[in-house]
């Protein structure tokens, strides 16, 4: 069936894999086979891009897919787009946002000028939404849609059913959009400071090996050489819990390796890191075996006791220390997180996290600091945004310089007030201090 809409993806830096994902789904829906999906930066091009598709379509879905930490531009972008193709002139523009914003924040986004928001995952309910927009059809009949009425009121469904990944690609070969394969979706822990069980469940669903393989020969033939994995934590893949299962995690290494070379085989590195209590002796031996990268990115997040367990981190510190020591002995760097600012910390917390920083240091592991920023969805999602007091500050400085520390958390700490104030300003709430 030929459709006079066309689907036009915009995104940045941090919403790319989210985006080609979507775009793999829409691909394998049979009722969208010539359907056009195109691509655009955030800025003068997706406007561009939107009016150019406007003036050759009756109808254009222009879909976001981005993270709290991007509402600001997100924001700036709707406004933009609605100056330059306003309602009453092009009433066939649609705008759609996803991803983990829309999901834990629908009221806000929707305020923000989008006409529906997808709530949950969106492989299966935004081709479905595309089709019945493009159709004529009824989206109010989504699962997983909110839009808002002509009265201003809220019509929701819920949330998306969450998906089975084998049934969906992690990204579009007939939109040229390879990229990282999603493994594993779903995490079993409960971290204050993490959206991530909200957003996608505390039941791990893992993409079979099988899959995987098929996924990494769609790669190698499109002239895509290296082969990364997504999961949030590596080295759990095939796991119910935070215990490697070593059987799968070596058929994905062992099979991956062979075809992409170990060169061009990645586990582990940011953004997917590992926890510390799943870094055992011969999980780690695999991808030193089996894997180019030269570093395993550990999760510890503060050295003090109370506030993993506030936190309900679960595991303690001495995970991390052994964890470290671990990931050494393999040949390789251990990258270390830790979270400052969270809340509730005191002189004390913030003390023991320093000391914990300089043994680690001494060893040689590097530390990849963040700020706390509160997340939609997450138990501390109204938090408001953590500081780094002065000496905090100086002692990580002094470790960038002899390159034992990295990571951009003055900017996190920035943005993080910036769109901290904008979401207490759309959902009618005073910020806290």
């Amino acid at each position: 069936m030929s459709m006079d809409t066309a689907v036009l993806l915009v995104g940045g830096r941090r919403s790319w894999n989210s985006l080609s994902a979507l775009a793999g789904a829409l691909e394998v829906d049979p009722r969208l086979g010539d359907l056009e999906v195109c691509f655009a930066t955030p800025g003068a091009r997706a406007v561009s891009s939107a009016a150019a598709l406007a003036s050759r379509y009756a109808r254009v879905i222009v879909g976001f897919s981005f993270m709290t930490p991007d509402l600001m531009r997100v924001a700036g972008e709707v406004a933009e787009l609605r100056r330059a193709l306003p309602r009453a002139e092009h009433p066939g523009v649609c705008l759609v946002a996803g991803g983990p914003h829309a999901t834990a924040a629908w009221r806000s986004t929707l305020a923000l000028g989008f006409d529906y928001a997808v709530i949950g995952e969106g492989e299966a309910a935004f081709p479905d939404l595309v089709w019945r927009l493009a159709t004529g059809g009824r989206p109010e009949e989504v699962r997983g849609v909110a839009h808002r009425r002509a009265d201003g009121t809220h019509l929701t469904t819920g949330r998306a059913q969450p998906i089975c990944l084998d049934e969906y690609p992690p990204f579009s070969p007939r939109y040229r959009r390879h990229g990282p394969i999603e493994i594993t979706r779903g995490c079993p822990h409960r971290c204050r400071f993490c959206a991530t069980p909200f957003l996608t469940g505390r039941r791990p669903r893992h993409r079979s090996p099988r899959e995987v393989l098929r996924w990494v020969e769609s790669c190698l033939a499109n002239g895509v050489d290296q082969i990364r994995f997504i999961a949030p934590n590596s080295l759990a893949y095939g796991s119910a819990d935070s215990t490697p299962c070593l059987s799968w995690l070596e058929e994905l290494l062992r099979t991956t390796s062979a075809l992409a070379g170990r060169e061009n085989t990645f586990l582990g590195s940011f953004p997917s890191e590992v926890r510390p209590e799943s870094v055992t002796p011969e999980a780690v031996a695999l991808v030193a075996r089996y894997c180019s990268n030269d570093n395993l990115v550990i999760g510890a997040q503060s050295g003090s006791a109370r506030m993993l367990e506030r936190m309900q981190r679960g595991h303690t510190v001495e995970d991390v220390w052994r964890a470290v020591e671990t990931v050494q002995a393999a040949g390789l760097i251990a990258n270390v997180d830790i979270i400052f600012g969270l809340p509730g910390e005191t002189p004390e917390d913030r003390r023991l996290t320093l000391e914990l920083i300089d043994r680690l240091a001494e060893r040689g592991a590097r530390i990849h600091s963040h700020a706390f920023m509160p997340l939609p969805g997450a138990a501390w999602g109204r938090c408001p945004p953590g500081t780094v007091d002065r000496e905090t500050e100086r002692r990580l400085g002094a470790l960038a310089l002899r390159g034992l520390q990295y990571g951009t958390w003055q900017k996190q700490t920035a943005k993080a007030r910036e769109w901290y104030r904008l979401l207490s300003l759309l959902e009618g709430r005073p910020p806290q201090s």
